[in-house]
């Protein structure tokens, strides 16, 4: 059983390639950079190198811990924190997480409720609408079936959006529309289902 996981997946500009570090690539890399901690270490690898040393990984460890697949632009900074001290990078984004998640805009009660804010918005009947759970926490309540279930609606909806679109799907901007996407679909089936 393999220990590898997914950390991030980043980009930096042309110019400005990384290696890959799977053994006897060293190709320069600078779209989907995927940075994969296994058995400890840490290493950068290109997408190609990503699938073929770690394509059986399950959803839970292929899906980045940090960002998204599509990847952010690294400053010239973090690039070269990357690649002198990779562990301090993944640091970083960790206490980038953590500062997000504290300031991150939490629903506050009406006065005088008890129970959690409510929407205007009524469905059918008398109930009120409940707020739409945001991508990445819908996302981390799925169970590992469930997960490999909406990875595979999402490879669907990627290779329908760039037929559609004419678009790579993976660029910041267009991930969000995939999985939002991706999302309805695989709700809809659900309710197809049931």
């Amino acid at each position: 059983m393999s220990t590898a996981r997914l950390l991030t997946v980043v980009e930096v500009s042309e110019e400005k390639k990384v290696l890959c570090q799977a053994e006897g690539c060293g190709r320069g890399v600078f779209k989907r950079i995927h940075v994969v901690e296994d058995q400890g270490r840490l290493t950068t690898l290109g997408e190609s190198c990503f699938h073929r040393l770690y394509g059986h990984l399950d959803v839970d460890a292929a899906t980045p811990q940090y960002g998204s697949w599509g990847g952010r632009r690294l400053t010239d900074a973090e690039r070269q924190m990357l690649l002198e001290n990779t562990r301090q990078f993944i640091e970083q984004l960790e206490a980038e997480r953590l500062h997000q998640l504290e300031f991150e805009p939490r629903p506050v009660p009406a006065k005088g409720s008890t129970a959690g804010p409510q929407r205007s918005l009524k469905k059918r009947g008398d109930e009120p609408a409940k707020p739409r759970m945001g991508f990445c926490q819908w996302l981390e309540q799925l169970t590992p079936n469930q997960r490999q279930a909406f990875m595979i609606v999402r490879l669907e909806a990627r290779e329908a959006f760039r037929s559609k679109y004419g678009v790579d799907p993976d660029l910041p901007g267009y991930v969000g529309m995939v999985n939002q996407s991706a999302r309805a679909e695989y709700e809809n089936n659900l309710k197809v289902a049931s």
